[in-house]
Parts: C-alpha cells; sequence; structure tokens
C-alpha cells in the first residue's frame, strides 16, 4: 500500500544561514587508485597502474542543481584522479612528492577557504 505523504519542502536558500557574502562548498573526489600505488607513482618507484578517472557526473549535477536554486553559493570541485593524470601525462615535468604532498598542493592551490566540504566516496 502505497502511502501519501505531505511533505511541504522548502527552498534551500530558507534553510541557509545567510550571510553578506556567498557561501563556498568544495566537493572533493578522491583518486580510486590505491594509496599504495598513489604513492609508488608520485615517488616514482613504480608505474604498475596508470592513474585514471571518470566524469564525475553525480558530484557534477549535485553543483549543478544548487548553482540553478541558489544565488549565494561558489563550488569548486577538487578531483584527484584527475590531477594523478594529469602528473601522468607530464612525468618528465613533475618532480616526486608523497601523496601527503600531492594532497597539500592541491588544497594549497584552491584561491577559496571552503565553508562546506563534500567528500565523494
Amino acid at each position: 500500500m502505497r502511502r501519501n505523504l505531505n511533505i511541504k519542502f522548502l527552498k534551500t536558500e530558507d534553510k541557509l544561514i545567510m550571510r553578506d557574502r556567498k557561501i563556498k562548498i568544495l566537493f572533493v573526489i578522491p583518486s580510486s587508485m590505491p594509496a599504495d600505488e598513489q604513492e609508488a607513482f608520485l615517488n616514482k618507484t613504480s608505474i604498475l597502474r596508470v592513474p585514471i578517472f571518470s566524469m564525475p557526473l553525480g558530484i557534477l549535477d549535485l553543483a549543478a542543481y544548487l548553482l540553478k536554486n541558489l544565488s549565494n553559493i561558489e563550488i569548486k570541485i577538487l578531483d584527484f584522479g584527475k590531477d594523478l593524470y594529469k602528473i601522468y601525462q607530464n612525468q618528465e615535468k613533475t618532480p616526486s612528492m608523497s601523496v601527503d604532498e600531492f594532497i597539500s598542493s592541491r588544497l594549497d592551490s584552491l584561491d577559496f577557504k571552503p565553508d562546506i566540504v563534500g567528500i565523494s566516496i
């Protein structure tokens, strides 16, 4: 038997604390490559596996919805799989580094401090 729910949806803007500035949202997409393989790849000790990435459709869909329905937000997407692949494409020009250094460098490259961080799993 199907229940008829009487749910009133509020605008998302009504639920957020409105500020004088834009709300900054960061979506993080971790790499699907195992951590030990990332470390070996970044240290240039092994290239057993080429870094791969896929289109983050769920995050892109969510970001598009938020941008369409909210006027006071700024969204950035940090895709570690894509960034590892870029390093793979420019291996000769990229110095070796640890996973921690790689992640720190990507976070430091952001031009804002997010209010909200969402991590895809």
